[in-house]
């Protein structure tokens, strides 16, 4: 309770209702000023609470132009990565096992290769497309040298 509760979820709900917009109404009645909003928007302070919502609105309303804005920011794979638990099973596709595993191949980022590896670690459906199978393929599929290396920099901190 008090102003820091409410300040959150104010400003949730006006990051939520600008994206609602964007990809309901003015995807469909402007698409060129939602490609003007998502230059700008990176300077915004509202950036990430949007870009989340946007994101995930667009996938699961099946809107390509929100999509393509998203998919082609500078930093979508930093958005990627902190939204990942927001894909639910009904939105999952192929292309983000293909995401997944081309992080799971860089071995350069690990606080990146952590997340990921947690986030598989902890889905156990097999019938979604992101599930711990992909996990343990990539493992499978290492040089005996790197297999005992790879949990070390994956597993060792929660993220």
């Amino acid at each position: 309770m008090g102003i820091e509760n409410f300040s959150f979820t104010y400003d949730e709900l006006r990051d939520f209702l600008l994206a609602y917009y964007i990809v309901v109404e003015l995807a469909a009645s402007n698409p060129l000023e939602v490609n003007s909003i998502f230059e700008k928007i990176p300077k915004w302070p509202i950036y990430e609470g949007f870009f989340r919502y946007a994101y995930v609105l667009a996938r699961k309303q099946n809107n390509d132009t929100v999509l393509a804005a998203c998919e082609t920011s500078e930093d979508f794979q930093k958005h990627y990565l902190n939204n990942l638990s927001l894909l639910s099973a009904d939105i999952q596709t192929p292309e983000d096992v293909e995401r997944v595993e081309a992080i799971l191949k860089d071995n350069t980022a690990e606080d990146d290769l952590r997340h990921v590896a947690w986030f598989l670690f902890r889905k156990r459906e097999d019938s979604e497309h992101l599930n711990i199978r992909i996990l343990l393929d990539h493992v499978s599929k290492l040089d005996d040298g790197k297999r005992v290396a790879v949990p070390r920099p994956q597993l060792a901190g929660r993220t």
